[in-house]
């Protein structure tokens, strides 16, 4: 349990600027005078709630989000704003 406290304190807003969630929204649509309801794709930016787990491998996190995509994403940006 500690563990995913520390990963979860590696995780900051900057490192998710960029990387989208995708989904699908349901919608109830009309086909052959029938009402039915379609699944259509739809893309968000990926939000700390749509991370399931972070893990700090040196130079970059690895981000895997609730679509199950997998984002490697470098921690060279965090060197670049503190210098």
């Amino acid at each position: 349990m500690a563990k995913a406290k520390e990963d979860a304190d590696v995780l900051d807003e900057k490192y998710l600027k960029g990387l989208t969630f995708q989904t699908s929204e349901k919608r109830t649509v009309r086909e052959e005078n029938k009402l039915v309801e379609r699944f259509y794709p739809k893309e968000l930016p990926l939000a700390p709630e749509h991370v399931l787990d972070v893990k700090d491998v040196g130079d970059a996190l690895i981000i895997v989000a609730a679509d199950g995509r997998k984002h490697r994403v470098a921690k060279k940006a965090e060197k670049a704003e503190k210098g």
